[in-house]
Parts: structure tokens; sequence; C-alpha cells
């Protein structure tokens, strides 16, 4: 089939049942692309919806690709140039994960709204407050849903751009919170809310501290601190947000102990909803890769969260959101800091990071005839590392 006759086909079948895939390699000029393609680390569109190819279009996908260091096999390509209506931001590497705390197509429609968002502020300021919150009611609605919600934040990095995912990561974290806290719908959707803004100011940050490989000089922190005060003013005068969730943007950035910023306010004069987004913007900024540095292990971003309670974090809030972590789920089977392999056997609610678990294989990858059943709490030597597979 050539070029011109594919794009009559598909654009005469995009509103019906016909749903072509083609590989990047498959690509020939004359093809008309159903889904506008994002670049994820920039928020740039590649090629828009209804676009017919041309040479110059394939050649830079391609280029894409190789410049992202992208295994195409492994991000299922076809799965992108889907013939059908919509946005499609590019899957990265975490895609694989599965069980979600939200559904995808909540996840795909907050980050569109989120890009949305960060452009119409750089642009004029004038943010579509009533389509935020309506997708901060999507994302309730979808945990709400799921009574046994447990979240491994991993399953929720559906994508690789920062400023996009970070602002969605966090929204969805905190209200995940806010549920195990028993809070009311109106707290909660304001909590959402505030967790989705927090971080429009950086639009007001130059690019080059945003994304500096290395650390901040003592002039580009005092920089990076206004993004809460930038995020404050975007918001300050629209009457449609509420006082809470103004405050949320300008106090997430505070500590429990009073050595956080913009105001260095402590303990309870910090808004209660901050302290959850404060809690939930850290996990997230810890566990996922920065130009500076690579992500942490959930469990390692645990251990500095937990070692901050009391200090930069609401212990109470801490322990609630231990409680509804999943890092290693009863039944996985985990790499221990000896080499050995284990499989979790129980949950410990007070110490989530340090289950009972039962090894069956020694630290050459041996499987142990008579497993051994160890309480990580008390065996002081032993820890977790990662997750493993245990072959069949």
């Amino acid at each position: 089939m050539k070029g011109g006759d594919f794009a009559r086909n598909v654009s005469n079948n995009i509103m019906g049942e016909k749903i072509l895939n083609l590989k990047i390699k498959d690509l020939v000029p004359g093809m008309i692309i159903g889904k506008t393609i994002i670049d994820s680390k920039t928020g740039t569109v590649l090629i828009k919806k209804g676009q017919k190819l041309l040479p110059i279009d394939i050649s830079r996908l391609k280029q894409y690709f190789e410049k992202n260091d992208e295994n195409i096999s492994t991000i299922e390509e076809s799965n992108i140039f889907k013939f059908s209506t919509g946005e499609k931001y590019l899957p990265s590497k975490s895609s694989k994960h599965v069980n979600k705390i939200i559904n995808e197509e909540t996840q795909q429609q907050a980050m569109i709204v989120m890009e949305n968002v960060m452009k119409d502020a750089a642009l004029d300021g004038n943010i579509d407050t009533k389509e935020v919150e309506g997708s901060i009611i999507n994302i309730i609605d979808n945990i709400l849903e799921n009574e046994n919600a447990a979240i491994n934040l991993l399953n929720i990095k559906d994508f690789d751009d920062y400023t996009y995912t970070h602002s969605v990561n966090v929204a969805t974290v905190s209200i995940f919170i806010g549920t195990k806290l028993g809070l009311s719908k109106k707290d909660i959707t304001d909590l959402g809310m505030g967790a989705f803004l927090h971080d429009i100011g950086k639009i007001k940050i130059p690019i080059e501290i945003l994304n500096k490989p290395g650390k901040l000089t003592d002039e580009e922190f005092k920089i990076m601190k206004l993004h809460p005060a930038y995020t404050y003013k975007i918001i300050e005068e629209k009457s449609e947000v509420s006082n809470v969730v103004k405050m949320i943007a300008a106090q997430h950035h505070e500590k429990f102990d009073g050595t956080g910023y913009p105001f260095g306010l402590k303990g309870d004069k910090i808004n209660y909803l901050a302290r959850i987004v404060a809690i939930a913007d850290v996990y997230d900024a810890l566990t996922t890769d920065r130009v500076y540095r690579k992500a942490m292990l959930p469990y390692e971003a645990m251990k500095i969260i937990i070692s901050g309670s009391k200090t930069h974090f609401d212990d109470s809030i801490v322990k609630t959101f231990l409680k509804g972590l999943s890092l290693y789920p009863t039944g996985s089977a985990v790499i221990l800091n000896t080499g050995e392999t284990a499989v979790i056997k129980e949950v410990n609610e007070k110490q989530i990071v340090r289950p009972v678990i039962v090894i069956i294989k020694d630290k050459w990858g041996k499987k142990i005839i008579e497993p051994v059943k160890v309480k990580l709490i008390d065996d002081k030597t032993r820890y977790i590392v990662g997750a493993a597979k245990i072959d069949e």
C-alpha cells in the first residue's frame, strides 16, 4: 500500500472501528498520525495528530529515539503510533509496572492538564482552575473506588517528564495519604489542588538552575527558594482557589522544626495539608531520576523520610504514609544486603521497612533446603536492598 492510499484509509477510519499500529521502521511518507506525540522530557510536540508524515518527520522521530537511548522493542513502539483520537505521552521504561493506584486514562488526562497549566502560567498566569479541579476529582474517585489500594510509588511513574509527572505524582500521593487520614472530601480536594499546583512557580526560575547537573551555589539556591512565592503570586488573586490551596503552595517547603522556607514556620504553624504535600513532594523527588543524581530505591527514600520525622516532617502523617505503602507486599521476593534472596512473610506495621521474611536462597543463589524465617526488626545485620525474581 502506498503512503497516500494508507493515509486516506486511516483518515477514513480514525473515528471508526479500524485502528492501525505501526513500528517506527515501518513509517513511510504520506501516512497520517492519529495521536499527538510529545517529547516527555521537554514537553514539546514531536508531531501532531492528523499530520501527514514527511521524510524529515520520520528522520526526526528516529533521531529522537536514538538520542534518548530508548530501546524501542521494550516500550512497544507499536502503541505509540496508534491511530485514534487524543494525545499520548511517550511511555517511559517504568510503564511495565502494573496495579496502578489510578488508571491510565486518569493519569494521562492529569498529565495533559498539568501541561496546560504550566503553559498558561508561563504565558499570562491565567490557569484554568476548573480543569485542574476536574482532574483532581477524577484522581480522588479512582483512589476511593480502590478500597484495597496500597501504594507502590513506582507504579505511578508512567512518564519521564519531571516537570509534569512530579506534580501529578505528588497530587496522587497526597490524595492517597489524605484518604488514609480520613479527611473530608472537601479537604482532600483542596489537598489535591494544592499539590497539583505546588510547583508552577518554577516557570519563573531560570532553566539553567532547574536543570543544573551539580550542586546549586548559595545564590542559585536563594533563587530556587523563591518558587513557592511565585506559585502563590500566580494563584493569589483567583477567588475560585481556596485560601487553603494557596497556603499549601506557599508552605510546602516548610519543615516541622522551623528550618524550612520561605517563612521558617514551625510545627502546628504550618498548614496541616501543606505538611502532607511536603512528604509526598520529597518522596517523589528522591525516587525520580534527576539530571544531578539517580533515583533512590523506595526503601532508601523511606529511610530518609523516617529519619526526618519530628524534625522535617509531621511524625503522625509519616506513620500513616508508611502504613499505606506497599514497598514489598506479602509474598514478593526481595534481595538482602547479604546477597541472599527472601520472600516477604509478614509486614510489620510499626516498621514497614523491616518485615518478617523467609530466606530461600543463599548469597550464591543456591536454594536453601530448609528456608530460614527471620524477623528483620530483630536482625539488624540484614536489610532489603531491592526486589528479586523467583525462578519457577
